[in-house]
């Protein structure tokens, strides 16, 4: 699932029909957007890094994605779930308290607090 920032103005939706400078402007600062969203992104396996891109939709409107099968659950946090294995089957994974690899058939994920690195790309980007 997909997280998208879009950044759109009505009032000059008019100006964007012909490439301008303030499009030039409006392109540059959108990429800028994406550089800087991609620094804030968790960098665990680049993955989200990767994802994260821009779109111009005409009309003054333009996009930054990430589109990670896993970024709206970075960006926007979890809450608290319980993680079956599958089919009956056993989950298998390094238990870091533990210091070593268990064996269950189900967790409680304590969840995940948000990481809203778009949002906060937008925000130093554009300053608001």
């Amino acid at each position: 699932m997909a997280v998208t920032v879009t950044v759109y103005d009505a009032k000059i939706d008019a100006l964007f029909d012909t490439p301008t400078e303030l499009r030039a402007y409006m392109t540059a600062k959108v990429a800028e957007t994406v550089v800087v969203a991609r620094a804030n992104a968790p960098t665990k396996t680049h993955e989200l890094q990767r994802s994260i891109g821009s779109q111009y939709h005409g009309g003054g409107r333009w996009s930054v994605t990430a589109s990670a099968p896993h970024a709206k659950f970075v960006h926007n946090g979890t809450r608290p779930h319980l993680i079956k294995g599958r089919s009956r089957s056993m989950l298998r994974f390094f238990w870091e308290r533990v210091g070593a690899v268990v064996y269950l058939r189900q967790v409680n994920h304590p969840g995940t607090k948000a990481n809203p690195f778009l949002t906060r790309a937008m925000h130093q980007v554009w300053g608001r």
